[in-house]
Formats: structure tokens, sequence, C-alpha cells
């Protein structure tokens, strides 16, 4: 019997070894411990497994920004697919986003994983024919890309300014941007205020959500 259920902080190097299988898309960040650690403490429902027992067999991560739900690495392990686990994890990860007032999900998939799309599209998710997702690490300052030929980019323009105030403008009508000097540190005391972080799903009541599926 497959069950579905958030993740938790004893599942993660689990989850580790399953993504491992993952091919590499040359654009992501190596997966590591304490960034999944940091997001089941921004939000304990995000990361959803599929579970055989004590084998661990689906991910999927249902991301929330306050504004819009956003999916992404959802995987199941090759000897499990066209079971139905792919699209549990998608409606659990959709039930999730819900619970938190998303209207709206986005899901981030591969261009050359057919088999992903095929099941994107068999859960309603069309191809958003006028976006284009674009992709960069945060480390360094924000610097050309080198792709004019989708828009090109605004080079910094020097304001007198420097450090965590410092601000740039560029782009049609000339938008100006300030950075945020808001640190880590800061996140932290507004997460203190509120108590912490949120309880996973259930778990604050000593309920649980876990739910189940045929393997069929």
């Amino acid at each position: 019997m497959v069950t579905i259920r958030a993740a938790a902080v004893p599942d993660l190097p689990a989850v580790l070894d399953l993504w491992s299988e993952e091919t590499p898309d040359g654009l992501r960040t190596p997966d590591a411990l304490p960034d999944l650690q940091q997001l089941l403490f921004h939000d304990p429902g995000a990361l959803i497994l599929a579970w055989d027992g004590e084998h661990l067999i689906g991910t999927v991560i249902a991301g929330w920004d306050g504004w819009r739900g956003h999916l992404y690495r959802l995987h199941v392990t090759e000897n499990r697919r066209h079971e139905g686990i792919g699209r549990a994890l998608v409606e659990d990860a959709q039930t999730h986003l819900r619970d938190l007032g998303a209207h709206r999900a986005d899901a981030v998939v591969l261009d050359t994983n057919e088999p992903a799309h095929r099941l994107w599209n068999t859960c309603g998710y069309e191809l958003g024919p006028r976006w284009t997702r674009r992709v960069r690490t945060l480390h360094g300052p924000c610097e050309r890309a080198g792709d004019p030929g989708r828009g090109g980019s605004s080079e910094p323009e020097s304001s007198g300014v420097t450090g965590s105030d410092q601000a740039w403008s560029g782009g049609a009508g000339r938008v100006r941007l300030g950075l945020r000097t808001g640190t880590a540190e800061d996140h932290r005391g507004v997460q203190e205020t509120l108590g912490g972080p949120p309880e996973a799903r259930g778990r604050a009541e000593g309920t649980s959500n876990d739910r189940t599926m045929g393997n069929g």
C-alpha cells in the first residue's frame, strides 16, 4: 500500500538518495541536507513523499510564496512509474496549496522530459506559450546574461550608494529598484515573533494527514 504524507526531518537522507537517480539538468544547484532542512522550516508541508512501507518511491515540492503555488521536484522511482503515484503526489500537493490560499499553480518541467509532460498534461497543466522561465544561482551580483535575443538586459548604473542599500535603474520606463536590506537574522526574528515556523499539516492537533492509495 502506498502512503502519501508530508516529509519529516528523519526522511531527508532518503529524499537525497532518491533524487540522486535524477539526471542533472546543468542548472540545478547541488542538493544538500541543510537546504532541505531549511525548506521544512519555511513550510513543513511543502515536501510531500510517497512511501511503500519503508521504501521512499516518490516526491514533489509544493512551494507557496503567498501569491502563487509552484510545483517541482516531482519524481517517482523508475520501477514504480505508471501506477498513478505521480498523479497522487500532484493531487496532494494541490490540496496543500489550496489549504494555504493558492488559487493557481505552475509546474517546473524539463523540456526534454516527455513522460513528465504527459503526466502534467493529464493533471490539467498547460504549456504557457507567452512565458519563458529563466534560472540563475543567487551568488554574486546581477550581471548581463548574454541573451540579447530575448530583450537583453540592463547594465547596473552607478548610483553613489553602496552595500545593501545599492540601487540601480534600467529597462523600459527607467524603473529604479532598491535592494532589500533584510537579513536572515531579520527573518528569524519575524519567525520568533509569530511563534516559530508553522506546524506541519495535522501535527498541531496530533492527527495524521497521511493518505493511502492502492498500487494498481
